[in-house]
């Protein structure tokens, strides 16, 4: 991402529906509404750029975003249709996979790194729910720790809003790795975006 004129240049791979020139777009999470002016996607290492008019979900562009503030734009920020929203939430529920190679068993008010996409956030698991039977059900209500393959159900608490939506509406935005101590601790799907 970098200023340009009055406009900024992001670049990122679409996740969902299609983008075009003069679409009115909100940069997510902080809301503030910008307007797709330009349109590109890299052809090849040695063809460079191409200009387009529009874009569907798995293109990689550079997206020219006019009418909105360089500095509100970060890593991680979303691009979204404003008739579109998805939820920018802070806690949701999630299905996880505890690693095999995990030493420390998962209790409730455990920290940990929660990385989706681009972003690493800092995270507290504030709940265990359940963990699950291979065939999804539940094995057992409320445990009080998680170790090594299990499947279990968790309510994240993140340090702050971002984008995210649950797996079976959008896979990009719904799917995210729990790490701690630079270890990879658990996967995961989102169950359920809770708007407190």
């Amino acid at each position: 991402m970098f200023a340009e004129g009055k406009g900024v240049i992001t670049r990122g791979r679409i996740a969902q529906g299609f983008v075009q020139v003069g679409d009115k777009v909100q940069v997510l999470p902080l809301g503030d509404t910008a307007v797709i002016s330009r349109l590109e996607h890299l052809v090849s290492p040695e063809d460079g750029m191409e200009r387009l008019t529009a874009a569907i979900a798995g293109d990689t562009v550079e997206l020219n975003l006019s009418n909105v503030d360089p500095s509100r734009v970060a890593i991680g920020s979303i691009v979204a249709d404003t008739a579109d929203l998805p939820p920018v939430a802070k806690i949701a529920k999630v299905r996880v996979l505890i690693m095999d190679q995990l030493t420390v068993p998962i209790i409730r008010g455990a920290q940990v790194l929660f990385h989706m996409h681009s972003l690493d956030i800092p995270a507290v698991i504030t709940k265990l729910l359940s963990t699950l039977k291979p065939d999804g059900s539940v094995n057992k209500e409320h445990p009080r720790a998680l170790t090594s393959g299990m499947s279990a159900l968790l309510e994240l608490k993140l340090e702050c809003k971002i984008v995210m939506e649950t797996f079976q509406n959008c896979r990009a935005l719904g799917r995210f790795v729990l790490r701690r101590g630079g270890a990879t601790v658990a996967v995961g799907v989102v169950e359920d975006v809770v708007m407190r």
